[in-house]
């Protein structure tokens, strides 16, 4: 059985990335629909949870193999793997900027009645890493539009989602 998992549409919507098991791990393709091309763009560890950037020249995801988790970058042709290992589990997909940057959600800390996050931004190359929120009970959601962010608060009785500006 393949399955098809973290379906992500280009902005354009000329192209989908997604993780296809068919090799028995998740593994990050790309489909072109003017081409009918399929183009894998990984071929080992655990790939999830992919997203195609604004101008589509790359695809950022959430990446395990050998005991490294990490937010990965790729270009669009399988190119130039970067591997953004920065010590903190990452806790959901990346976020492209519209100006380029990833926004990003990582573990910071895994207490028993809790979990905390450390929300930043970084630049594809793993570059200008700025931390916007430290130890936060936030999570990425996923991006509204090009000016605001949705995130997510567990609280004890509900999740509340609100925006980033």
């Amino acid at each position: 059985l393949t399955v098809f998992q973290d379906v992500n549409f280009s902005h354009d919507g000329s192209r989908i990335a997604y993780s296809n098991t068919s090799d028995g791990n998740p593994n990050i393709c790309l489909y072109d629909f003017k081409s009918q091309k399929e183009t894998k763009l990984t071929n080992d560890g655990i790939n999830i949870g992919c997203r195609i950037s604004y101008d589509g020249s790359k695809v950022g995801f959430w990446r395990a193999n050998q005991n490294q988790y990490a937010i990965t970058v790729i270009n669009a042709d399988g190119s130039n793997m970067r591997i953004l290992d920065f010590g903190e589990i990452p806790a959901g997909p990346p976020i492209w900027l519209p100006d380029g940057r990833i926004f990003c959600c990582l573990l910071s800390s895994a207490l028993t009645d809790s979990m905390t996050f450390d929300l930043i931004t970084v630049n594809p190359d793993g570059s200008n890493k700025t931390t916007v929120l430290h130890n936060t009970n936030l999570k990425i959601a996923g991006l509204y539009d090009a000016n605001r962010i949705l995130v997510t608060e567990n609280r004890t009785d509900s999740t509340v989602i609100f925006s980033l500006d």
